[in-house]
């Protein structure tokens, strides 16, 4: 199998994206694999030489998960992992995916575009975070005033600010891979918030897969998360993330079209625990992108 491995992009979160690329590379080592650096620009020249069977997008953020590469992919007819260009853009943009997501009649929490006054619509504490932005890059939960006005600048330095409602309970993320049916994961971070060192640096964050729940409510979840991927136009894999409240409502928070696939990231270990291997993951990734 000819395969090329896109990483890179030129934002806050290149640095995730190169190790992504890769592991995927890496688990890809018995194939003919190809690793590109999208900010080599001539990546598309590269690949279209190439005439690999599929391209593996390890891509994340603005320029990678947008739709953009997506959509020079399409023009030129080549197969690729992840969502489509208009799936893509819309779970880009946190606030049109909440709005999708609460028409079609799931939970969500209560949010707004911040338009730059002084002050917030809704009672302290709140979550402030960039609406077009992952890896919890400039996320924050404040508490008063001038908390709220210093995290809306730092998030405005990548675009539009969404402020949302804080909801107390449980950070849940369920995994999606398309022919498979993964165990949602419990967070568990030594920090008020699940934030970038959280994820990437803190080894003290707990990963509970099962989530410690009823199987009948674990399924249930599986279920919307399931549904909802497909609302917003998603296919082959993806990550929908939740917070559990303590009367047993999840509220979702938002879709990642490309999740991460480092050594600490979420899908992996939730396929590790049903005894996938992260090779097997990322073929299978592949496969369900070339029978598509």
């Amino acid at each position: 199998m000819n395969v090329v491995v896109l990483m890179g992009v030129d934002n806050e979160e290149r640095e995730i994206s190169l190790k992504s690329g890769r592991a995927v590379a890496n688990a890809l080592s018995k194939h003919q694999c190809h690793l590109i650096d999208v900010m080599d620009s001539t990546w598309l020249e590269s690949v279209l030489n190439l005439q690999p069977d599929c391209v593996f997008l390890a891509l994340h953020g603005q320029g990678g998960e947008d739709g953009e590469i997506q959509k020079l992919l399409e023009q030129h007819n080549i197969c690729y992992t992840g969502s489509d260009e208009i799936a893509s853009r819309l779970c880009m943009d946190k606030m049109a995916t909440i709005a999708r997501v609460r028409e079609a009649g799931y939970l969500v929490a209560e949010s707004y575009l911040w338009d730059h006054e002084p002050y917030c619509e809704y009672e302290f504490p709140v979550v402030v975070k960039p609406n077009c932005s992952g890896s919890s890059v400039a996320v924050r939960i404040v508490h008063d005033g001038d908390e709220f006005i210093q995290a809306c600048h730092e998030a405005s330095e990548y675009g539009d600010v969404m402020i949302e409602q804080f909801i107390k309970g449980k950070d849940l993320t369920v995994p999606i891979v398309e022919g498979l049916r993964l165990s949602p994961i419990a967070i568990e971070p030594n920090s008020e918030y699940y934030d970038y060192f959280a994820k990437y640096q803190d080894s003290s964050t707990r990963y509970i897969v099962g989530a410690n729940m009823d199987e009948s409510l674990l399924n249930a979840l599986i279920d919307d998360a399931e549904n909802i991927f497909y609302e917003l136009g998603c296919r082959h894999w993806g990550r929908a993330d939740f917070m559990l409240t303590e009367d047993g409502q999840w509220y979702f928070l938002e879709m990642n079209t490309i999740p991460g696939m480092t050594a600490t990231s979420l899908v992996p270990k939730s396929a590790a625990h049903c005894g996938m291997s992260f090779t097997d993951l990322v073929e299978h990734i592949i496969q369900q992108a070339i029978l598509r």
